[in-house]
């Protein structure tokens, strides 16, 4: 599906995102909604690797790992920003009831998704003042149990969540 969108509706910028959230495509619901499921199953990744980069850096803190954490910020940022008026303009059309659905609760995701990245900077935030004002704070081994308590519970609610999205955590 994904090619036929891509030689049905080209994209001057060449960018697939681009493609498959063109506005031509509003005219053709089920496919506009069937992408836009797509991207919110990409947001969702994003966020859970944002999450899991910024539980990594309690506890081995490294600035790459903070401008990384930034840019997956800034991707979902700019996401969000898209899928909502690309989901807004979609709403607007004649939809299946089922599709209708689909699209105020892929409204609500993508909002969620984006306050996970926002939360996910909080932490980087907190992490790096914490690096900064005390360097010899050695707590390894209690960070190691609630890493591996956050890790758990954020598994078990992403995929239990995410079942409906077709988002599973290997």
């Amino acid at each position: 599906m994904r090619s036929l969108a891509k030689r049905i509706i080209p994209d001057a910028n060449g960018t697939e995102a681009n493609v498959l959230l063109d506005k031509r495509l509003i005219s053709a619901p089920p496919l506009a909604v069937s992408q836009c499921m797509e991207r919110t199953i990409e947001m969702a990744e994003g966020a859970k690797d944002a999450l899991h980069e910024a539980l990594a850096s309690i506890l081995d803190f490294k600035e790459k790992a903070v401008s990384g954490v930034e840019e997956k910020e800034q991707m979902l940022d700019e996401m969000e920003d898209k899928l909502s008026t690309f989901l807004l303009e979609l709403s607007s059309v004649s939809l299946t009831d089922s599709d209708s659905r689909t699209v105020t609760e892929l409204l609500h995701c993508i909002s969620d998704f984006e306050r996970i990245s926002d939360h996910v900077i909080n932490m980087i935030v907190t992490v790096s003042i914490i690096q900064i004002a005390n360097s010899s704070m050695n707590s390894h081994d209690y960070l190691n149990g609630l890493n591996a308590e956050w890790s758990l519970q954020f598994i078990e609610s992403y995929n239990a969540y995410g079942q409906k999205y077709r988002l599973a955590i290997n």
